[in-house]
């Protein structure tokens, strides 16, 4: 579980990096949630209480994304209230390689007769 308990949205287990950020207005107040994930950033804004907007963006650079987000949501007066940080680095998807497949006999000798010939140039 995140330490993302209080939060006005549930945060995803994969995430990288988000802040949670507040803004006075004459309504009440703004809030937003900006999250970094490996591939995406995801976007949730709305009234203290309710922020039921979302924006997801597939995204290469998700942490420039969000630095840039958080940028303009200070200069228009919102304050950090909680920020989420990994504490162990994204996941690297990884391959992994198939079994090996035991050579049959028949196998090893057209193999072996293949190295031959590349070996001789030609047999014709």
């Amino acid at each position: 579980m995140l330490p993302t308990h209080g939060w006005p949205v549930r945060v995803p287990a994969y995430t990288v990096k988000a802040v949670w950020m507040r803004a006075p207005s004459p309504s009440g107040g703004k809030e937003w949630v900006g999250i970094a994930c490996p591939c995406e950033f995801i976007a949730h804004w709305g009234k203290i209480g309710i922020v039921v907007q979302k924006n997801v963006v597939q995204d290469h650079q998700p942490l420039g994304l969000l630095a840039r987000k958080l940028a303009e949501k200070t200069r228009k007066g919102y304050k950090v209230i909680a920020v989420y940080k990994s504490a162990s680095p994204s996941p690297t998807p990884t391959t992994t390689p198939p079994p090996k497949r035991r050579e049959s006999p028949l196998a090893k000798v057209v193999r072996a007769l293949q190295e031959e010939v590349s070996a001789e140039e030609e047999w014709f």
